[in-house]
């Protein structure tokens, strides 16, 4: 507190010679007001306890107003607020730093458990304040911590208060399994929903018709941003209620399996009481349950089931994206399905090269006994939008047909040179590239296999003579002059060394198959599971280093 004292020296009448000093409070005319505040907290916002914290918060400021010598310095009221992690409860750390100011001398709360239900936060605090000459009054223990046993008594008091804290934790933790394990989740708000009993959700239709859009877009092959730009020019609220999206609300939406009607319970779990931790549940450590067909669904489940096998495809996180040819695109020399990858330093473009049949075995060179080769991306759009030309100029399909109203729709896009998902979804059996008379595969013609049994090729002019796809027995450096294929090309010594280092870094490419998938409608429910595909060259968190990878400067040196 702020009283003024003075250490005054006397002579031991015990010890000869020895000095005892002490500390004496200096008695003024007009002692100065002690500046008193209170804490209340309650856990949840149900009204009962939203009554107890104002009587709490009224009977504080009484005791303080009639106490004389007393002068109110704030009540500080956290509502709704657990009390085992102290960091997170505004108005606690608000009356931390007014203390810390000089503006508190005194603090009153209702009892330990009020305060914190952390015996660490509860020390650690009442330690605190005590250096800055703030002493805490726990009403209930009728602990003062300016007393000499108060830090006994209050980690006694505070260690039942934890423990008190951890009890009510398992016991709200088992009731809500057990609801779980009845098929009854526990229901937040979901934008698209509205509740009208206890336990019965049904759609609302401004939102749920918002919900159908952005599944539109998406499976039409628009990216996240393009959809929120699309919503906020429309001036549609979001799930805050103002004119504003962001790409991880699309996203948390599109992966949201209650817009099928079901729901997933224990996705996550608290893996800590005291700082309220979670984890997602990803290996089933604690039981996950999953109900079908719960309530009224706004998207069905094929629309579902596409979305997330685009979502896999674009997911940044698995390494390269393998959007949209992933599952359609196949190797030349086995037939297997192709895998797209980021090429390294100055490529910097996504490109195809075989995958090899499913294995546990990561390396590519391990996976696959075809030789090492890749084609860009954009070559292979070119080759598509080509073979596409050709079939609407040949196609004998009868008018009216299913497959010609495919057609019909995705025709614009398509002729623009956007090829999507759903595009190749509807109307592709299969892409590779056309092999010659002399078995060797024609890299500049693909053939695309229709859905309608047709059968058209595309062309494709490679415009660099290191873009060029070629295997290491058919890339050569006869003098100066790079050939590809057995065909001279207008590339030389740069280009050549630049495809031998290629060569090291698809050998070494790590293929994480994704033989299970947590996801509600995954690929595997629609036939096909989407692998993370990682460049030697990576720096994601777990598979750094797993392979040396040399580059296209130690292949000039060799």
């Amino acid at each position: 507190m702020n009283d003024n004292y003075m250490i005054t020296g006397t002579e031991s009448t015990m010890t000869p010679g020895l000095q005892v000093f002490t500390k004496t409070e200096v008695k003024k005319g007009r002692s100065k007001a002690i500046r008193v505040a209170a804490y209340c907290r309650v856990s949840t916002n149900l009204e009962a306890q939203k009554s107890s914290l104002e009587i709490q918060m009224s009977a504080y400021e009484r005791i303080i107003h009639q106490h004389p010598g007393w002068k109110l310095a704030g009540i500080y009221t956290d509502r709704g607020l657990s009390g085992t992690a102290a960091s997170r409860r505004v108005q606690f750390q608000k009356m931390i730093e007014d203390a810390k100011a000089g503006k508190i001398d005194y603090i009153i709360a209702k009892s330990t458990s009020r305060f914190a239900r952390n015996t660490v936060d509860t020390l650690k605090y009442t330690r605190m304040l005590r250096e800055w000459g703030v002493g805490v009054y726990f009403e209930e223990q009728k602990i003062d911590t300016g007393s000499i046993t108060s830090e006994m008594l209050l980690t006694i008091h505070a260690a039942f208060a934890q423990e008190e804290s951890h009890s009510i934790s398992e016991n709200l933790k088992r009731g809500v399994r057990s609801r779980f394990a009845m098929g009854i989740p526990k229901w937040s708000t979901t934008y698209g929903y509205r509740r009208i009993s206890n336990d019965v959700w049904e759609p609302y239709e401004p939102e749920a018709a918002v919900v159908r859009r952005i599944f539109d877009m998406y499976l039409d092959g628009h990216k996240l941003p393009e959809i929120v730009q699309a919503l906020e020019n429309d001036g549609i609220p979001g799930p805050g209620k103002k004119n504003i999206w962001f790409a991880h609300s699309l996203s948390t939406i599109l992966h949201n399996e209650k817009y099928i009607g079901d729901v997933a319970m224990q996705k996550d779990y608290t893996i800590d009481h005291m700082t309220h931790k979670r984890k997602r549940n990803r290996d089933a450590s604690v039981t996950r349950y999953y109900r079908k067909d719960h309530h009224t669904p706004i998207i069905d489940r094929k629309t579902f089931a596409d979305v997330q096998v685009m979502l896999e495809m674009n997911d940044p996180h698995k390494g390269a994206i393998q959007y949209p040819f992933y599952g359609t695109l196949r190797c030349p020399f086995c037939g297997e399905k192709m895998v797209a990858v980021s090429l390294p330093s100055r490529w910097h473009h996504q490109a195809w090269t075989c995958g090899g049949p499913s294995s546990e075995k990561v390396l590519r060179s391990e996976r696959t006994s075809c030789p090492q080769f890749f084609v860009k991306n954009f070559y292979v759009v070119e080759g598509v939008v080509d073979a596409f030309r050709n079939l609407c100029r040949n196609l004998q399909e009868k008018p009216g047909s299913d497959f010609v109203a495919k057609q019909e729709k995705h025709k614009d896009r398509v002729m623009r040179g956007e090829v999507h998902y759903m595009f190749l979804l509807d109307l592709v059996e299969s892409i590779s590239f056309r092999e010659g008379e002399d078995g060797k595969v024609r890299w500049d013609t693909l053939v695309v296999r229709w859905k309608c049994q047709a059968e058209t090729t595309g062309h494709i002019e490679y415009r660099r003579a290191s873009e060029i796809p070629v295997t290491k027995d058919s890339a050569e450096l006869r003098g100066m002059v790079y050939y590809a294929n057995g065909e001279p090309t207008n590339g030389q010594t740069n280009a050549y060394y630049s495809v031998q280092g290629l060569f090291e870094f698809c050998d070494k490419l790590m293929i994480h198959e994704s033989f299970a998938d947590e996801k509600v409608g995954s690929m595997s429910s629609v036939g096909i599971l989407i692998p993370a595909v990682l460049a030697p060259t990576t720096t994601k968190v777990g598979f750094e280093g797993e392979v040396k990878y040399e580059g296209a400067k130690a292949a000039r040196n060799k």
